[in-house]
């Protein structure tokens, strides 16, 4: 399961809307970041978990029309953009300088994931160590993170 989060642009029908930031806020729930409507375009971003981008957008889809018919009586029309982005969880995030184009990101995502599963292969090789002293002297540590490039 994956965190993602999806914005989506809808051309909504002109007419009798609910008008101004947050429209859909109350009526989405948890997840929710941000909802706009002018009278003309309505833009939805949330946060979804699911197991990957496609069912997130049927997710998201799904929980849009029942929140735009409950709200306006109205068909809310296909999306004219939709857009997934993944969330990274905090603790696999690292300062990585300054990143230019995806390649460099994944990079990043790759590199902080990796030293988190070796840092806990550390901790749970020092827990063994510290259960059985006799088991020798070598010592078990980690060097520093690198530092931030500059």
């Amino acid at each position: 399961m994956g965190s993602f989060v999806i914005t989506a642009v809808f051309e909504v029908e002109s007419g009798r809307v609910p008008l101004g930031k947050d429209v859909v806020a109350r009526r989405w729930g948890v997840g929710h970041r941000f909802s706009y409507c002018d009278g003309r375009v309505l833009t939805l971003v949330v946060e979804v978990t699911a197991a990957d981008s496609a069912q997130a957008f049927e997710s998201v889809l799904a929980c849009a029309e029942q929140a735009w018919g409950s709200l306006t009586g109205r068909t809310l029309p296909a999306p004219s953009t939709l857009r997934v982005k993944g969330v990274v969880p905090e603790g696999e995030k690292v300062f990585a300088g300054a990143v230019g184009g995806s390649p460099d990101r994944l990079l990043a995502e790759a590199v902080a994931g990796r030293a988190a599963n070796l840092r806990a292969t550390v901790a749970a090789l020092a827990d063994l160590h510290r259960s059985d002293p006799g088991a020798g002297s070598a010592s078990l540590e980690l060097p520093p993170p690198f530092p931030p490039i500059d």
